[in-house]
């Protein structure tokens, strides 16, 4: 059985479609025709630096994404049922999260310095981030994280870099993540990056975790 998800903005017209099915998961965007964006969640594995240090997380400044609006979803969900429509597995929820407006810096002993901030979207099964102005300099390296770390995904580096400056995280259960950027000091103050948008994904998390693996 195939069932086609449709992942969007309470505000906004469809961006992305994902199709799942027991062994596929495919990714399609409507407004990029090209396949640049499959080439996003690319990475080079690993574990985020702070975990591997034990470096102290209690305390990392939290960043709200504007509220899901369950009762709307309810309602546009059965309008599109009735008409036939994709389902959802997820909304849109406003966010403006940059290296320079939010978060926590930590600078090493040898002049490398650590990026981290704590997203939530109350209430969501599972986030996924959204980033335009995406630019990582050669050896910085990107993770988006589970607080207690049993899920990361990355590390994410230059390679993932494109033209459009786009660029999206796998989803992390729960409400909230840890985003984690490393940078170099040779490359100090070249990465840039905005996080826009929450994918707060309110049904069906499990089976689109699944199949994204």
């Amino acid at each position: 059985r195939t069932v086609r998800l449709v992942l969007l903005s309470t505000f906004a017209i469809p961006v992305e479609t994902l199709m799942i099915t027991r062994n596929h998961f495919l990714l399609a965007t409507a407004l990029v025709a090209s396949s640049k964006l499959l080439f996003a969640q690319e990475n080079v594995g690993g574990m985020p630096y702070t975990l591997r240090a034990g470096m102290d997380a209690t305390h990392l400044p939290e960043l709200l994404a504007a509220p899901f609006d369950a009762n709307v979803t309810a309602i546009q969900d059965a309008q599109r049922e009735a008409n036939g429509d994709l389902p959802l597995y997820s909304r849109f929820c406003a966010l403006d999260a940059s290296l320079d407006n939010s978060g926590q810096w930590d600078l090493l002993p040898n002049g490398d310095r650590i990026w981290r901030l704590r997203i939530t979207s109350a209430g969501a099964q599972a986030s996924e981030l959204f980033y335009r102005d995406f630019h990582l300099p050669e050896n910085a390296v990107l993770y988006v994280y589970a607080p207690d770390g049993s899920v990361v995904s990355g590390g994410f580096t230059a390679y993932n870099n494109q033209d459009h400056g786009l660029f999206t995280s796998a989803l992390i259960p729960g409400p909230t993540c840890v985003v984690e950027y490393y940078e170099p000091q040779s490359v100090a103050g070249q990465g840039r990056f905005t996080i826009d948008r929450v994918g707060h994904a309110y049904r069906w998390a499990d089976d689109a975790m699944a199949d994204a693996c």
